[in-house]
């Protein structure tokens, strides 16, 4: 419930006594780990997933997690290791778009620009509408000289931030601080992209 409002904190507080000293349950580290990684805790949530993984080297998720948290360190990012855990998880047979999309992160990261590119477009391959890869692989073809190819990409990703995924989390920041002339504001403007006008007009007014 915690989670799914965007009350991260809470959450991670809840979860908590859940893992610790005897608490030999990998799955729980896991999201424990998630936890604190939605709530910005990212050295906290690399321990834990750590933790999990020393209780079990051969879930391929685990191995995921641990390279998406490496490669978003706030301080530090190690990109080299978080290379090696996704090409770990993709032995234990995660083949995931996500997985894939942190392989090419952590490549990128390291300055391997071809090899980078290569992964991306891997990622691209099977899902396109995976933003984040569309953002990536449309300025890493800048870089490259792909001049066109890169614009077509960026343009791309600019139209699909007007999806509804943003009218949803914008609607839940809404229901957590309605009072926020800032967040009506927000939603107003991705209902309008959406050319959902009367309800713009409403959080307008």
């Amino acid at each position: 419930l915690y989670y799914s409002t965007l009350r991260f904190q809470k959450a991670v507080d809840v979860y908590t006594p859940l893992v610790g000293p005897g608490r030999a349950n990998p799955e729980r580290w896991y999201r424990h780990s998630e936890l604190l990684r939605a709530d910005g805790r990212y050295a906290d949530a690399l321990q834990a997933i750590d933790q999990a993984l020393r209780l079990d080297q051969k879930n391929g998720l685990y191995h995921r997690q641990r390279a998406h948290n490496l490669a978003t360190q706030e301080k530090g990012a190690d990109y080299a290791a978080a290379e090696a855990a996704a090409r770990r998880a993709l032995e234990m047979g995660d083949d995931s778009v996500d997985n894939r999309y942190w392989l090419a992160a952590a490549i990128e990261g390291q300055g391997k620009i071809p090899e980078a590119i290569a992964a991306y477009e891997s990622v691209a391959k099977d899902d396109l509408a995976y933003e984040r890869t569309a953002f990536r692989l449309g300025q890493l073809y800048l870089k490259s000289g792909k001049i066109e190819k890169g614009r077509e990409l960026l343009k791309l990703y600019d139209t699909m931030n007007k999806n509804e995924r943003e009218v949803s989390f914008a609607r839940k920041t809404l229901e957590r601080k309605p009072d926020l002339l800032a967040h009506h504001y927000k939603l107003a403007l991705y209902c309008y992209r959406l050319e959902d006008y009367p309800t713009a007009i409403a959080l307008l007014r």
